[in-house]
């Protein structure tokens, strides 16, 4: 992947999200250059159509996430936790499909892949959070990967353990 890549990902995100809300393209690309195996792509056209991003964070940069302490647009490759310990807290940042590619199957090829990357890389996971900001991804939280609002923050969503989804 390259860094227009991230630049179209940014545009994706930017259809649904307030600026606020959206990881700059540079500082995802830096991510992505540490630790590709946290996002899986759709690909039409050559371009990028839709996305997940996963990130396995340190515990602190976790539960700062998750105590509403740390923003998303405010995390950086520090806050990543790529060693032994990998994926044991993993912030699921971000699921994204272009408006223009929502009438295909996107989102069901996006989750097969998301599904066997987390089978891959992620067989100890601790826990989960993610910040659902629209109402599709409040039903992917709630519906799909069964998780709970969180008591100390309701804008935030978490399970213990993985979800049943992943299959891991």
């Amino acid at each position: 992947m390259t860094f227009e890549d991230f630049s179209d990902m940014e545009k994706i995100e930017a259809q649904y999200f307030d600026a606020t809300d959206v990881m700059p393209a540079r500082e995802s690309f830096e991510i992505y250059l540490k630790d590709p195996r946290h996002i899986v792509v759709a690909w039409r056209g050559g371009r990028v159509v839709g996305f997940v991003l996963a990130l396995s964070l340190k515990k602190q940069s976790f539960d700062a996430v998750k105590g509403g302490m740390l923003d998303e647009t405010k995390i950086r490759a520090s806050d990543l936790d790529l060693g032994e310990t990998a994926y044991q807290f993993v912030y699921l940042s971000s699921i994204a499909i272009d408006r223009s590619y929502r009438a295909e199957e996107i989102l069901m090829e996006l989750w097969a892949k998301f599904r066997a990357r987390m089978r891959e890389i992620a067989p100890h996971i601790r826990e989960v959070v993610t910040e659902p900001v629209t109402d599709e991804g409040r039903k992917i939280a709630t519906k799909i990967l069964k998780m709970k609002p969180y008591e100390k923050n309701p804008k935030m969503y978490f399970c213990i353990g993985s979800p049943k989804f992943f299959g891991v």
